[in-house]
C-alpha cells in the first residue's frame, strides 16, 4: 500500500524553506513515504483543487511552521478535521500559535539548524 506524505511551507515569505523541504523529501522516502511536494507554479484555484486532493491521500503531513501562513494553517486544519497526524518543524528562536501548541495531533520538532531538524525528523519518523 502506498503512503502519501504531505509537505507544506509557508511559500510566500520564506521560499528558503522550499530546499528544505526537498531534503525532507528524500528521508520521507527512505521511510516508504511518497511525498507530494509544495507548487508554486500553479493559479490559486488549480492549486487549490490539487492540494485538498493530495491532502485528502495523505497519511501525514510534514510542515515547516516557522513563519505564520494561511496556507499552512488552512492545511493544518485540514489534517485535524480529517484525522491526519502532523508533524510540525520550528525552528527554536520561532514563536509557535497556540491552536498549534495545543493540538494533540501536531507532533512538533523544535530545532537550531537544518541538521538538527532533519536528525530529529528521522529520529520520530523511526518511532512512527
Amino acid at each position: 500500500m502506498v503512503k502519501f506524505a504531505y509537505l507544506t511551507c509557508p511559500v510566500t515569505k520564506s521560499k528558503n524553506k522550499i530546499k528544505l523541504m526537498d531534503k525532507i523529501s528524500n528521508i520521507l522516502k527512505e521511510y516508504d513515504y511518497t511525498p507530494f511536494k509544495p507548487n508554486t507554479s500553479l493559479t490559486a484555484k488549480k492549486l487549490f483543487k490539487r492540494d485538498t486532493y493530495c491532502l485528502s491521500k495523505s497519511s501525514l503531513i510534514v510542515g515547516e511552521f516557522t513563519f505564520p501562513s494561511h496556507g499552512v494553517g488552512f492545511e493544518t486544519g485540514f489534517a485535524f478535521m480529517n484525522d491526519i497526524p502532523v508533524i510540525a518543524l520550528v525552528e527554536k528562536k520561532a514563536k509557535l500559535s497556540r491552536m498549534i501548541k495545543g493540538n494533540p495531533k501536531i507532533k512538533i520538532i523544535k530545532y537550531s539548524s537544518e541538521n538538527q531538524a532533519l536528525k530529529k525528523l528521522r529520529n520520530l519518523l523511526h518511532t512512527m
